[in-house]
């Protein structure tokens, strides 16, 4: 079983497993929020993307977890439609573990799924809230950058911050 933000499962389902295309029309006019973001195409199998990516669920589990839903547009922060991409030689799932696995550490816990829809594929990637927080992403030799959500934006922990996170977890 799969996470799902609690305020979403009125709407989506309990789980990961439980969401249709048709339940994902009912996002349709739903803001982006910290537990829920929309990207209309995956990342660039970059290094940039894999990058924004690690920045993506690590700011997600230090901010409680959150929804990210993969082929559906958003104008000014609102979901405003479905928009399924075609299938590609690119398992997005398997690329998503792997840059957890490489990128994020301690590791986070994140769930994938494909929706099928009309002509495309959905992608849900579930980050769950976790207790191992503050999650950083490898930048560079020896670096880590961690990033947290504060609304919809991105922002980085201060070195106090990132001292006060870390006492909270011991």
């Amino acid at each position: 079983m799969s996470w799902i933000p609690p305020r979403l499962r009125s709407i989506l389902g309990p789980d990961l497993e439980s969401i249709t295309a048709e339940s994902l029309a009912a996002l349709i006019g739903q803001a982006e929020s910290q537990d829920l973001e929309f990207k209309r195409e995956p990342w660039k199998a970059s290094d940039s993307g894999r990058k924004e990516c690690a920045y993506d669920i690590a700011d997600k589990a230090n901010g409680g977890g959150a929804l990210i839903v993969v082929g559906l547009s958003e104008q000014d922060g609102v979901a405003a439609a479905i928009q399924p991409f075609e299938q590609s030689e690119h398992d997005l799932g398997l690329w998503i573990h792997q840059i957890v696995a490489e990128r994020i550490s301690p590791p986070v816990r994140v769930a994938h799924r494909v929706v099928e829809s009309g002509t495309g594929e959905v992608h849900l990637v579930s980050i769950e809230p976790s207790t191992g927080t503050p999650h950083g992403v490898a930048v560079g030799s020896d670096a880590l950058r961690f990033p947290v959500r504060s609304g919809t934006t991105r922002r980085w922990l201060a070195e106090a911050e990132l001292a006060d996170w870390y006492q909270r977890r011991a």
